[in-house]
């Protein structure tokens, strides 16, 4: 059986618009829709507040862009989008909350020293998590490719290039890309095929393995201390510590170029820990904050 494509960004898009215009906080009605990553969840009639994260001012403000509750197995889970694309407002960090943290702590202030324990893990294949929206392909993908026509991101858009038809070889060949995308260079087409293929192969090779860990600090015997905000973490874990209080164990969903991108991650031997463009999961705990 194949699994719901994602929740639709344009649809999270126009609720948050139109819960942010009601004075930043309304109520909404009960709907149930899939959530790429996290399964089936039903909005119910409740508050929302929404907080810009680039626009923070003070400790008590959290990173939200949307937040909604999640029905499963009779429990109720928030479910948090944590960061968007800045030129489209796709979701590109998403959140759940595991266990809350302290009543009395708020998040951690920009350039504070915070120590967390985390475990690292390859987003499933399986479970849906690594499919792109069109726009997703562009952004992460498309984006990364040289030499190609400036309209070629509106194209793709326009055919709803996601990633299943970008992965699957025999729809995106030569002759689709050339005769459906109007790209007539042979050379970009064959390009763009070849990268498509190197992508499809590298999501296979780790299909057996996803849902491993590839990094941990328990693993490692010892918790990690990093300034909040000095780059010296990745771009998902820094956006969600600073969303979390003292005590707070969370889930993460980070989109590739939030993660490590095209490149990938890999050991100090060669070894590959995480494949290019790879979708991650991690599991966070924030032990210590110390301004």
């Amino acid at each position: 059986m194949k699994l719901p494509p994602p929740f639709p960004a344009q649809l999270l898009l126009l609720l948050h618009h139109l819960l942010a215009c009601a004075s930043r906080s309304v109520s909404v009605r009960a709907w149930i829709f899939p959530l790429s990553g996290f399964g089936t969840i039903t909005l119910h009639e409740r508050r929302a507040t929404f907080l810009n994260y680039d626009r923070r001012s003070t400790r008590s403000t959290t990173c939200l862009a949307a937040t909604t509750t999640t029905v499963q197995d009779g429990s109720v889970i928030d479910d948090i989008i944590l960061a968007t694309s800045k030129t489209s407002n796709t979701p590109v960090v998403r959140k759940r909350i595991l266990k809350k943290g302290s009543s009395d702590s708020s998040p951690p202030p920009p350039n504070s020293q915070v120590t967390i324990e985390y475990v690292g893990i390859l987003a499933s294949l399986q479970n849906h998590e690594e499919f792109w929206t069109p726009q997703d392909v562009v952004e992460c993908w498309l984006s990364q490719q040289q030499g190609l026509p400036e309209t070629l991101p509106q194209v793709f858009i326009k055919e709803h290039i996601d990633s299943d038809k970008l992965l699957d070889v025999d729809f995106f060949t030569e002759e689709y890309i050339a005769q459906k995308l109007g790209v007539t260079n042979k050379i970009q087409c064959k390009k763009l095929v070849m990268a498509a293929k190197r992508l499809a192969k590298d999501r296979m090779d780790y299909q057996a393995t996803s849902s491993t860990v590839f990094d941990s600090s328990i693993d490692r015997g010892r918790p990690y201390t990093f300034p909040l905000g000095q780059n010296k973490a990745i771009r998902a874990m820094d956006i969600a510590v600073a969303s979390m209080t003292l005590g707070e164990t969370c889930q993460i969903i980070a989109r590739c170029d939030y993660a490590y991108g095209k490149e990938g991650l890999r050991s100090s031997k060669g070894d590959t820990r995480v494949p290019p463009f790879a979708t991650l999961k991690f599991e966070i705990t924030l032990l210590d904050i110390q301004e």
